[in-house]
């Protein structure tokens, strides 16, 4: 007899139906599982059997062939041990057939309690809208299942537990439904600095203000201690709040990835600081079974890279593609997996091999070759797509010990101008184009002309500025997205010579 249940499977974000089919034919005991299963689904025929047997249910000891279809896709994970086993167990009429309209997900462990599984939110959101209206999963993961409406999360103990409830001896409790306002806590939990903390730096503020109200890409240059860290990690609190559907897509990379805890939707917008060492794949992403890297788990929050010029050139080359199109597409033999990364760059760096070039207290022991080869370590291409460059200054004695210089700017006051810049943007983009909401840096340069409105002098200025400077084209569009960032920072909707001025400015100062 062949049984059927049905499953679902990820490729990146998205999901896809996978019908788990068992046939028992008579012949020497083995299970045989076919349709591109990965090694852990392999895996999964030991797992089952002592399941079975923990669970007291009679194991077939007769030739079992399993078939996860569609068998061109690649399967990965443990999600699969239940409906596996459920599929045994109505192909020896030891349970009822399952209905069609659910999905079943879990890693089964030897007892046959319920483990439980990554990417639960993706396969939860993929199963609705591929048509499905329930699915029963292990308890823990019940309630990110429930986030999403217009499905019913049956949270589920055991192997025996369902296959009582299919029989119609017992009957299951759905998991809650969350509102967003009960569900939303703290999931990147992390203190970050106040700008009142920090003494001096207001060209550096200013342009932590901009990053933050247009998705501005930063880089920070400045000898080794001056702040540059702490300035950084400063711009994640200035950010305005995340709203539903990007903590939806920023829960989702974090799910798969596993990152996320047992409950909770991210509040807060995620800031990755991965060390300058770190590997191709655990920066782009990558890897055989392709998951995210820490481009996409900055998905809609900060990548801060420190020592910026430390790391790898071909690693650095490599973040070109996605900073123009906030996705990373990841290719493999058998497949092609697609992550989102819609990231603010902010990037960190010494002026030189010794770190002093430019101070005025302290001599730079580099040579003219030192410097050249120091540099060259970014290219040209990669520096062009970082809007705001800023050097970082040696505070000096007075200005560090005058306390006057400590707590004029408070953070909230900042984030209440960008959150102010940012409503701004998402208006306009809904008044003008019908879009979702989108940061200023994220305007396609075909929408520029409708968006930015330059009064005759700033036009006339963004033009000497790209003949003086040798502005490439796209130094030129971004040019445009700051200006007009800093104008929605004033509420103006012309962008004025001013504001072109000090676009310009950030351009050159590194």
């Amino acid at each position: 007899m062949i049984s059927k249940c049905f499953t679902i499977g990820l490729t990146g974000l998205h999901g896809f139906i996978v019908e788990v089919e068992a046939d028992i034919n008579p012949g020497l005991f083995q299970i045989n599982i076919v349709g591109l299963a990965n090694k852990a689904i392999q895996e999964a025929k030991e797992r089952i059997i002592c399941a079975l047997k923990s669970a007291n249910f009679s194991l077939p000891y007769q030739r079992i062939t399993i078939n996860l279809a569609p068998a061109e896709r690649v399967k990965t994970g443990p999600s699969y041990d239940l409906p596996i086993a459920l599929a045994i167990l109505c192909a020896s009429k030891q349970c009822p057939a399952l209905p069609r309209d659910s999905i079943f997900v879990g890693e089964l462990a030897l007892s046959a309690a319920l483990r439980p599984v990554k990417g639960v939110l993706a396969i939860s959101e993929s199963a609705k809208n591929l048509g499905f209206k329930h699915i029963y999963l292990p308890e823990i993961n019940a309630q990110e299942a429930g986030i999403v409406a217009g499905i019913t999360a049956w949270p589920i103990k055991n192997l025996v537990q369902i296959v009582k409830a299919a029989s119609g001896n017992i009957k299951l409790v759905p998991g809650k439904k969350y509102t967003f306002k009960k569900y939303f806590n703290h999931l990147f939990a992390e203190n970050y600095p106040d700008l009142a903390e920090i003494a001096g730096q207001e060209n550096a503020k200013r342009a932590l203000e901009i990053a933050a109200a247009g998705g501005h890409n930063l880089l920070l240059s400045g000898s080794p201690g001056v702040g540059k860290t702490y300035l950084a990690r400063a711009l994640n609190r200035i950010l305005p709040p995340l709203l539903f559907s990007e903590s939806l897509e920023v829960t989702k990379i974090h799910s798969i990835a596993g990152l996320l805890p047992q409950e909770g939707l991210a509040s807060q917008r995620p800031f990755r600081c991965p060390h300058h060492s770190c590997s191709f794949n655990s920066l782009i992403g990558g890897g055989a079974n392709p998951r995210p890297g820490e481009i996409s788990l900055a998905h809609h929050g900060v990548l801060f890279l420190d020592e910026f010029n430390e790391i790898p050139r071909y690693i650095l080359e490599a973040l070109r593609q996605p900073l123009e199109d906030r996705a990373v597409v990841i290719a493999r033999s058998r497949e092609t997996v697609t992550f989102p990364c819609n990231f603010t760059l902010v990037a960190a760096m010494n002026p030189c091999k010794c770190g002093f070039y430019g101070e005025r207290e302290r001599r730079c022991s580099c040579s003219a070759f030192d410097l050249l080869h120091y540099r060259k370590r970014i290219s040209g291409a990669l520096l062009d797509r970082i809007d705001l460059q800023v050097h970082v200054d040696r505070l000096g004695r007075k200005e560090i010990f005058n306390k006057k210089n400590w707590g004029q700017v408070s953070s909230q006051n900042v984030q209440n101008k960008v959150i102010a810049a940012r409503e701004l943007q998402y208006q306009r983009l809904k008044k003008i184009l019908n879009k979702k909401p989108a940061s200023n840096s994220a305007l396609d340069n075909k929408f520029l002309k409708i968006v930015c409105l330059l009064d005759p002098g700033a036009e006339s200025l963004l033009e000497k500025a790209y003949e003086k400077l040798h502005l490439s084209t796209r130094g030129y569009f971004r040019c445009l997205k700051v200006a007009r960032t800093i104008a929605d920072l004033e509420k103006s909707e012309t962008i004025t010579t001013d504001h072109i001025t000090e676009a310009v400015s950030f351009r050159i100062a590194v």
